[in-house]
């Protein structure tokens, strides 16, 4: 039977089919008749040929084999190289359009126009007015370092109510306690007047505890006063010393509040945009203002007359914009 052998090109090839070729050129000798031993030998040695070339076939079939595995792996590592950078590609790609979309909450922030802006920053910081780009950015530190500030000073601020809002609270704990105070020292006083045989008439309270929940609203100075006269009321009813607060509730709460943000714009006025920034201020004093800061709550204390003397009466008042507590006496 005929034998085909596709070698290509490749010298192993060839040479195998040449080596076939000679063996089936000493086979057909042998057949005819009259073949020597010499055809013989020719055969045998085309044969051996024919083995080596087989064996050289085979090795190079190895090595093809090997260069193709080799071949394979480096494609393999190509293409999942290439499928990595796919996927980079569009990583990066979605990325980028995620950064292109982004809105951040800085375009929602107003800033300064720039008209308020020439007028509140320094010189240094406005003088950028020919290039668009390093104004903008000056206007960005300038409105961050504003907002700073005024982060501090809303700190501030909140820490100065918790203060106000804690003594407030003291003082109407203390004033809430004073009547059972009070109370408790007229018993102890009468007590001790019974024991020492000492008339202990009853002490009629003073007209000013029938009003005591005014004394909330009094200032300090005139609160002070009050409370004097109402235990010296309680504790010596003998002396005919009554005390009352005199005033509209609603003017005196009013006049607080207004006090109240007086002295906390007081406290944090540094800055340029204080006025611009800050809800409620209350106008800065002046001549044309200074009796508005009078307080409309009024101590009257009544002192009764001896040995035929005639009764005196007090009223005390209080002048925010001095900071002084006035007396005015009348019989």
């Amino acid at each position: 039977a005929a034998m085909e052998i596709d070698g290509g090109p490749s010298s192993a090839s060839a040479a195998l089919q040449s080596a076939y070729d000679a063996l089936r050129a000493a086979a057909a000798s042998l057949r005819e008749p009259g073949s020597t031993q010499e055809g013989a030998r020719a055969g045998r040695g085309a044969l051996l040929k024919l083995k080596a070339a087989t064996r050289q076939a085979v090795a190079a079939m190895q090595e093809a084999k090997g260069d193709a595995e080799e071949g394979r792996a480096k494609l393999d590592a190509a293409a999942l190289a290439l499928q990595n950078l796919l996927y980079e590609r569009e990583h990066y790609s979605k990325e980028i359009a995620a950064a292109d979309n982004f809105v951040g909450a800085h375009t929602e922030v107003e800033v300064l126009g720039d008209d308020e802006f020439e007028r509140l920053a320094p010189p240094a910081a406005a003088a950028s007015a020919g290039d668009a780009h390093a104004r903008m950015l000056d206007r960005i530190a300038f409105e961050r370092d504003e907002r700073a500030r005024l982060v501090k000073k809303l700190d501030s601020l909140k820490r100065r109510r918790a203060q106000l809002q804690k003594a407030q609270a003291a003082r109407r704990k203390s004033a809430a306690e004073l009547p059972q105070r009070l109370h408790a020292l007229q018993s102890a006083a009468a007590a001790l007047r019974s024991t020492m045989g000492v008339d202990a008439g009853v002490a009629t309270p003073p007209a000013g505890v029938v009003r005591c929940e005014l004394a909330d609203l009094l200032p300090e100075p005139l609160y002070v006063v009050f409370r004097t006269f109402c235990s010296l009321a309680y504790t010596q009813p003998e002396c005919g010393v009554a005390a009352l607060v005199d005033g509209d509730e609603g003017s005196a709460r009013q006049w607080r509040d207004a006090e109240t943000r007086r002295a906390v714009v007081a406290e944090g006025a540094d800055g340029p945009r204080k006025a611009a920034r800050v809800e409620g201020e209350a106008p800065s004093p002046s001549a044309s203002s200074q009796a508005s800061r009078l307080c409309p709550l009024l101590v009257v204390v009544g002192l009764e007359g001896r040995e035929g003397a005639a009764a005196l009466e007090l009223t005390f008042g209080y002048d925010a914009a001095s900071g002084l507590a006035t007396c005015r006496a009348s019989a």
